[in-house]
């Protein structure tokens, strides 16, 4: 082989690493980012599940008894005691 065709077989190994090295840089900062979802994505199930938890509590005491005054203030405290905890 000629200088000049090894010459350009080298070029293109050295364009194919250095395009193996951005894959590669690429696909760690995908994988990071798809963790990071992941992890979102749990915490927002999490609180999808206590809504719907406390939805289902406040529509069962809508279908229950009347209440007094009393328990209607206790049900406010709790409700806002769980939003101040979904804040946190």
């Amino acid at each position: 082989m000629s200088d000049h065709l090894l010459l350009k077989l080298e070029n293109k190994i050295d364009d194919v690493i250095e395009t193996l090295e951005i894959l590669r840089l690429q696909m760690e900062d995908l994988e990071e980012k798809n963790s990071l979802l992941e992890k979102e994505n749990s915490t927002l199930k999490k609180r999808q599940v206590h809504w719907e938890q406390s939805l289902n509590a406040l529509l069962g005491k809508l279908d229950g008894p009347p209440q007094n005054s009393e328990t209607l203030e206790v049900a406010r405290a709790e409700y806002f005691e769980a939003e101040a905890t979904e804040e946190a």
